[in-house]
């Protein structure tokens, strides 16, 4: 089966390092506001595939995965061809 994934190869790659994809073990992936990172996390952050949250301590956003960003990964993993 062919899917057409809404999310860039980099994006995938964001949420399956913040899951510690396929273990899921954790949830979070940590940036800060200019980095590279942050592009792609707000990103999916619109697309509710990601959570955000602020810490003015560290100055960091944290994101974590969403139920939505979850299913999205499971259907790159059970699909035959990812088109991107």
């Amino acid at each position: 089966m062919n899917y057409v994934s809404p999310c860039s190869a980099r994006q995938i790659q964001i949420m399956r390092h913040a899951l510690a994809w396929p273990k899921s073990y954790r949830n979070h992936y940590a940036t800060y506001l200019g980095s590279d990172n942050f592009i792609d996390c707000d990103a999916l952050f619109w697309q509710d595939m990601m959570t955000r949250c602020f810490k003015a301590d560290s100055g960091q956003y944290i994101y974590c995965v969403t139920e939505l960003g979850i299913k999205e990964l499971e259907r790159i993993d059970q699909s035959d061809e990812v088109k991107l």
